[in-house]
């Protein structure tokens, strides 16, 4: 099976080097590949040269990395209200239970924290601020939060969460205003398409030439990149710059 990244947190340019050795694998010398994989090869190599000229040229490529990054934080500080909710449901004193038990419950509605992590952009804004503007408004969500001391918790994810929506409308009104007929998150999203197609017919190659001709070995290599760029990503804090964590 080929490994997979998802794109989301990667910044520009370390998506940009991660396609390009993508490619590079899936070019190799001496061997002739089929017309269709080659074709969907070609294809996303057309799609990294024209990220590539943005990436050079433009303040979006800088907005969509700050996104990125505030993205990233808020992810973990909303995840964290979430997990000290529903610690306090499974607290040993029944009546502390109850607080985080309500508190989880309203939570819930919105979704599983990694659901509303992983809603687009603008969804998770939304789903955010509604969820909290309910913890501050209905008092018996109020009370819940003091009395298990989330005023703090509360207040940092709304924060990061009003950052974000700002530098949001800051890279749309950047976007209306781009002489080019698309822009850098336009073709991040047509590169995933195109990145998973790859790998679908990848996994295709290797099952059904039996691990015959190139495809294991182009597979394995694939994989290898894969692995090294999640460990990388595994060792930077939410939020740093793209290279924290690495090692030196």
């Amino acid at each position: 099976m080929t490994h997979k990244i998802g794109f989301k947190r990667l910044r520009n340019g370390e998506l940009l080097l991660f396609l390009n050795r993508f490619i590079a694998i899936l070019t190799p010398g001496g061997v002739t590949l089929p017309v269709g994989f080659a074709s969907a090869r070609d294809a996303l190599q057309r799609i990294v040269k024209d990220m590539e000229v943005l990436h050079k040229i433009g303040r979006g490529s800088l907005l969509t990395d700050a996104l990125i990054s505030l993205d990233e934080v808020r992810d973990v500080r909303y995840q964290a209200l979430c997990h000290l909710c529903e610690a306090w449901a499974g607290h040993p004193d029944a009546e502390k239970a109850a607080f985080g038990t309500v508190l989880a419950a309203h939570l819930a509605v919105y979704g599983a924290p990694s659901d509303v992590t992983h809603a687009d952009f603008d969804t998770e804004t939304q789903n955010i601020r509604r969820a909290l503007a309910g913890l501050r408004e209905k008092p018996e969500l109020a009370d819940a939060a003091r009395a298990i001391g989330a005023g703090d918790w509360i207040n940092s994810v709304e924060t990061i969460n009003n950052a974000f929506d700002a530098r949001f409308l800051d890279r749309n009104a950047q976007r209306s205003l781009n002489d080019q007929p698309y822009d850098m998150d336009d073709k991040r999203t047509e590169a995933a398409v195109a990145y998973e197609k790859i790998c679908r017919r990848l996994d295709g190659y290797v099952v059904n030439e039996e691990g015959a001709g190139p495809w294991p070995g182009l597979q394995q290599q694939v994989n290898e990149l894969t692995e090294t760029l999640r460990a990388k990503l595994s060792r930077r804090p939410a939020g740093a710059p793209a290279g924290a964590g690495d090692a030196a």
